[in-house]
């Protein structure tokens, strides 16, 4: 998900306060329901999204090539002990 969110914004599914009695309000008084909305935007930042929701930032997605290299030595060293 972090690499399809990285840079993109979404817009807002819902928008708050909203009604009867609210349509008179700025944009900057109103703000998007969903983790990431900034007051007075329509849109939501993908990566503030990512970020809130699952405390997950786009540098992360590289611990996998971590992942790989350890366990190509693992691989590795089996191989030749066995």
């Amino acid at each position: 998900m972090a690499d399809e969110f990285d840079d993109r914004e979404f817009s807002c599914a819902g928008i708050i306060p909203r009604g009867l009695g609210y349509e008179q309000l700025p944009p900057e008084s109103q703000i998007c329901v969903v983790l990431g909305g900034r007051s007075g935007s329509s849109l939501v930042n993908g990566d503030d999204y990512i970020n809130l929701s699952f405390d997950y930032w786009n540098s992360y997605q590289w611990r996998i090539g971590m992942l790989c290299a350890f366990w190509g030595i693992f691989a590795g060293t089996y191989l030749i002990a066995a």
